[in-house]
């Protein structure tokens, strides 16, 4: 059964199967996501030798997916919003393997599993963002995304370990096969629910030059600093820790470890967003979530790890559920549509996602090699986001 804290009476009975299947959708998909989600990196940096590979390997994803997401949101009339949701798994499915095959089919391989990965975040995103912004209820959405956290987390918990455990022992083709697998099956809940269909009405360019429009100006820049930090999380801290603590089962078991942390108190800190508001708790605890990532970069041992990375769970999830519960609740109160919102969420965050690792790049290719450089950005940006204003 899905997580149900507090019953059927905190959902609008109209809502609750939707919310069932989402949660399904998002228990099995991060679960096949925690096997593997901080190997990938590593894995990536064991292939090529090379820190900087790994910051354009992610750096051609994010660029595509910023191009091709309104193109994708061009289908949301014709597919559905479930349908995009189901579609896209099986190319996340693809990216894991082919990564895999790398030592197999060498450069090729990961070639054709960025541009699996692209077309997985072009579908996916945008339609997951839209499915939770109008189907969250409006008195409890901070908790009903604390819900879904918490779900996440479950699976999430446990998922690194036996990740760890299993490359260290067969390698990584068997997990990331397994973790394919599983992506593919996240999309079976979907098939059981009505299916949700949007009119996204902007052209390609405008869906760009709307970014930069008076009225959206500032949440564009708060979009661009989401990517920024966002980057920290996908790319700089697995490469830094693999470095520093170099042994995989100890990554994964610490990481799932502190990931208990993070569970419960990710259904406080959504209950808080709904009674004090998401600015008020974004206020202080962007400020946290700063620090965080600057002390997270005099990790030296595993117990450190486990202490630190804590920590930056806790102050990560106090500043970006709120901020994601806002980010949803300006969505629908936006006049101009829930999807063209959204998608321009989307590009902002892969524009500043690109920006940072060009700049990553060029930093290491000079010489800069300071992690507390690189974590330095994510901290600013996580500070940044007490920028986002109500509507």
């Amino acid at each position: 059964m899905p997580v149900r804290i507090n019953g059927a009476k905190d959902f609008y009975y109209s809502l609750k199967r939707e919310i069932d299947e989402l949660y399904w959708s998002i228990a099995i998909r991060n679960f096949g996501a925690g096997l593997v989600g901080i190997f990938i990196p590593i894995y990536i940096y064991l292939y090529t030798q090379s820190v900087p590979a790994v910051f354009l390997f992610y750096l051609a994803q994010f660029a595509g997916h910023a191009l091709l997401v309104p193109l994708a949101a061009r289908l949301l009339p014709y597919w559905g919003v479930k349908k995009m949701m189901a579609a896209a798994n099986p190319f996340l499915a693809a990216y894991l393997i082919l990564i895999a095959l790398a030592d197999t089919f060498g450069i090729a391989a990961i070639i054709w599993a960025v541009a699996a990965k692209i077309i997985y975040l072009a579908l996916y995103l945008p339609a997951e963002d839209i499915d939770f912004a109008r189907f969250a209820s409006e008195g409890h959405r901070g908790r009903q995304i604390g819900n879904i956290n918490i779900i996440a987390s479950t699976a999430n918990t446990i998922a690194p370990m036996v990740g760890g455990f299993t490359i260290a022992a067969f390698g990584f083709l068997p997990i990331f096969t397994a973790s394919g697998i599983l992506m593919a099956l996240s999309s079976v809940p979907l098939f059981f629910s009505p299916e949700v269909y949007e009119t996204y009405t902007l052209s390609w360019k405008q869906s760009f030059t709307r970014l930069f429009a008076r009225r959206n100006r500032r949440d564009t820049m708060v979009f661009f600093l989401k990517g920024v930090e966002e980057t920290a999380g996908i790319a700089f801290w697995p490469l830094f820790i693999f470095i520093v603590i170099g042994e995989l089962r100890t990554i994964g078991s610490v990481t799932s470890v502190s990931l208990l942390a993070v569970l419960f108190f990710t259904y406080f800190i959504g209950r808080m967003s709904d009674h004090k508001g998401e600015r008020k708790v974004i206020g202080l605890a962007s400020f946290v979530h700063g620090l965080a990532w600057i002390i997270n970069t005099f990790i030296t041992t595993p117990m450190q790890y486990l202490v630190y990375s804590s920590f930056l769970g806790l102050a990560g999830t106090a500043n970006r559920l709120p901020f994601m519960s806002l980010i949803f609740k300006k969505a629908r109160q936006r006049g101009d549509g829930i999807d063209e919102y959204l998608s321009g969420y989307e590009i902002g965050v892969e524009l500043g996602l690109v920006t940072t690792l060009a700049v990553s790049v060029l930093l290491w290719q000079i010489g800069i090699t300071s992690w507390l450089v690189y974590f330095g950005m994510a901290a600013v940006a996580a500070a940044g986001f007490r920028l986002i204003k109500e509507e």
